[in-house]
Order: structure tokens, then C-alpha cells, then sequence
């Protein structure tokens, strides 16, 4: 059902992204390492997770979110685990108690195993794994972790996926990271077309028969802009209750998602004012390089030709504004909504 509102994790509740998920499905069987790019709510995520229910290997699911609680070593060591049995359930995974601490909560589970316990196994059995990990941006020294799995466990693959698109490439390989130079297949998935979205809100109220005003759907269309997560949303609550109902609801869903991860960026910047000014400006289609220093000089904030470039960098690179054609975008039309303005 398109309109469930739960990530995605089959193959026919997948709207629109067939191409993606052969490119992806294919690209696992030939690559080491696959990335999947996109900004938020774009469904990066059900991408991956109608791929990793689709393929018959070792596998194993890390989400980024996690690694900002419980050490990356040990959501590793338990995806270990995890494969391990999946490649042959007479091997055991031996445990070792061990004090460790996980959300705030002391645990005495610790898994020895490690990946090269895992790459060995899978080729004693002829078989190669693959670790998913959704939100990859979000865990420290992602790179050096990626890197040292291409370069020394041969049978075990990478698909990973991220948010913040400019950090995403940092990750990566370019510069000086450390995965520079190494093969990365790119899949970029991209908001839906204003055709694209509208075909979904069509067929996603035909599975339930239900029919909706087509004006209705464009304004729906108009307001969330081709980012699925945001239209699920409204066909879900649709349902139940009218258009600008439903629309509102959305909006009054999405503030606080979009003010927590705003301030998470924000909070450790310098130039917090100058940078909610320069979001600001976007919103109210001042969307050119001099437009924006303009509005963010009548609030009276005098900000330099650099910093303001920094600024625009940065928020490309987390994901909050796109570039176009010499334009910036908000990537989400919803932030101008978020209470922090």
C-alpha cells in the first residue's frame, strides 16, 4: 500500500523507483561499495529496505540514527553475529560477558566477532554479505570504517545511504578522505516530477477506492513538491479527514522534525542569525547569491562575501538548500513552516 506510512519493504509497495532498485539489486552483485544519495524524505530508505529483503545473501541492517547511542564497533559486531548465522546455522556465535554501556542502561552482552571472523566464513562457505547502513553520515569516521572493509575483507559488500548530500561525498572519497579512489557505485534518488507525484496520489487513493478532487491533488502536489515521505503523509491522513485538513496536519507533523534537525545544524555554527536569515530569504524566493545577502543585510546583519558563501555551502551540504541552475532552493519546501523563523 503506498500509503502506508512505515518504510517501505516490498518490492510491489514501491512507487515509481523500479529503475533505482534494479540499478541498486544489480549494482550489489558488481560492486564493493554502493551509496545511496537523496535529500530527506526523498525514500532513500525504502529503496534499501524493499533491496535488502529482495536479495538472498548474508545481510545484515545498520541504522546511522543507532550509532548516536551504542558504539559503532559493537552494531558491527552484532551484524556480525547476525550473518554468521545466517551463513551456516551450525555456527554459533560464542558470547562473552562483558560491561558495556547502551542508552544509558548497563548490558552485559558483548558479541566476539569481528569482520574478519565474517569474511572468513564466507569464503569457507563461497558466499559474500552485504552491511546496509541507512543514515551513514551520522556515524564517526563512516570513511575510515568503509574504507577498511573495501580494502581488507574482500567477500564483505557496502550499500549505505545519506542525507546530507555534500557531507555524504566527503564520506565518500573526494579530497582527501580515505576512500578516495576506491570504485563507489552512485545511485541518486530524486524527488518525484510534478507528473510522477500526482500518478502516485492517483493510484495510492485507487488501492483504497477511493476517489479525490484532482485540484486538490495539484495543491497537495504544490505544497510538499515530489517528496514522497510528505505526500504518504497526506494520503494517509486523506483518508480520514479533508484536504486542508490533511495538508495542515502534515505541516504540523513536519515542524518539529524539520526544527530539531535545523537546530542540530545550527547549534554549532557561528553565524546562527545570519544562517536562519539566509533560509529565510530562500523561502521567500529571494533565491539569488545578492538577493540573499541583501535580505540578510536589512535584518541588520552585516556578513562578508566568504562567510556568506560558507554559509550557502553548508547548508547544500547538510541537505537543507539545493542549487539550481544558479538558484538556491530549499530542499524541503516545509522548512518555512518551522517555528524557528
Amino acid at each position: 500500500m503506498f500509503f502506508d506510512i512505515m518504510p517501505k519493504s516490498r518490492r510491489e509497495d514501491l512507487f515509481n523507483y523500479e529503475k533505482e532498485l534494479s540499478s541498486l539489486i544489480e549494482g550489489i552483485k558488481r560492486n564493493r561499495i554502493i551509496v545511496i544519495k537523496g535529500v530527506r524524505r526523498v525514500g532513500k530508505t525504502s529503496l534499501m529496505r524493499v533491496a535488502f529483503n529482495s536479495i538472498n545473501m548474508p545481510k545484515t541492517w545498520i541504522d546511522g540514527r543507532d550509532a548516536l547511542m551504542t558504539p559503532f564497533s559493537t552494531l558491527v559486531e552484532m551484524g556480525c553475529a547476525e550473518m554468521v548465522e545466517q551463513i551456516n546455522i551450525a555456527e554459533k556465535v560464542r558470547k562473552r560477558i562483558k560491561s558495556l554501556s547502551i542508552k544509558g542502561l548497563n548490558l552485559s552482552l558483548n558479541y566476539e566477532i569481528s569482520l574478519k571472523r565474517l569474511n572468513s566464513l564466507l569464503r569457507k562457505y563461497k558466499k559474500e554479505g552485504v552491511i546496509f547502513i541507512d543514515e551513514v553520515q551520522l556515524v564517526k569516521h563512516a570513511d575510515a570504517f568503509l574504507s577498511s572493509v573495501y580494502d581488507n575483507y574482500s567477500n564483505i559488500k557496502l550499500v549505505v545511504s545519506g542525507s546530507e548530500v555534500g557531507i555524504l561525498d566527503k564520506i565518500i572519497g573526494s579530497g582527501d578522505s580515505p576512500l578516495a579512489g576506491r570504485v563507489v557505485k552512485l545511485i541518486e534518488v530524486k524527488r518525484l516530477t510534478k507528473e510522477k507525484a500526482l500518478s502516485f496520489l492517483v493510484q495510492g487513493f485507487s488501492q483504497l477506492n477511493r476517489s479525490i478532487n484532482f485540484d486538490e491533488l495539484e495543491d497537495a502536489v504544490a505544497t510538499f513538491d515530489g517528496l514522497i515521505g510528505w505526500l504518504t503523509y497526506y494520503g494517509y491522513y486523506r483518508l480520514e479527514m479533508s484536504h486542508e485538513e490533511a495538508k495542515k496536519k502534515v505541516i504540523e507533523l513536519a515542524k518539529p522534525i524539520l526544527k530539531s534537525e535545523l537546530l542540530h545544524f545550527i547549534s554549532s555554527k557561528k553565524n546562527k542569525k545570519a544562517i536562519m536569515y539566509a533560509l529565510k530569504a530562500i523561502s521567500l524566493n529571494y533565491t539569488k547569491w545578492t538577493d540573499i545577502k541583501s535580505f540578510i543585510y536589512s535584518k541588520g546583519i552585516k556578513i562578508g562575501d566568504s562567510s556568506l558563501s560558507s554559509i550557502l555551502r553548508d547548508l547544500f551540504n547538510y541537505g537543507f538548500v539545493e542549487k539550481v541552475e544558479g538558484r538556491y532552493l530549499l530542499a524541503d519546501p516545509l522548512i518555512k513552516f518551522t517555528p524557528i523563523f
